[in-house]
């Protein structure tokens, strides 16, 4: 759907975040954290943004959002299966 830029503004042992660029349909930020739970791992996804116009907005309504849920659970399914993982509580 065109640029979609970020920058990463923090790195820390078990979490990576992103910053949106002027370019990108969204403001704001992304954060990625792996944390220790009993039995494994938990990767959460952490957005706090909102669209950068109202353009934007109506995109996310009619096909972002269903977009986006796809990206991102198969961002964790992949890091599930590099890691030999499983996923639990889908």
């Amino acid at each position: 759907a065109g640029p979609c830029t970020v920058r990463v503004s923090k790195i820390e042992a078990r979490c990576l975040t992103l910053h949106t660029l002027d370019d990108h349909p969204e403001a704001g930020r992304i954060s990625f954290r792996a944390e220790d739970v009993p039995g494994g791992v938990s990767f959460r996804i952490r957005s706090r943004a909102r669209a950068s116009s109202y353009f934007n907005l109506m995109g996310y309504v009619l096909l972002g959002k269903a977009m986006q849920t796809r990206l991102w659970s198969r961002l964790i399914e992949r890091a599930a299966h590099a890691l030999s993982g499983e996923l639990r509580g889908k």
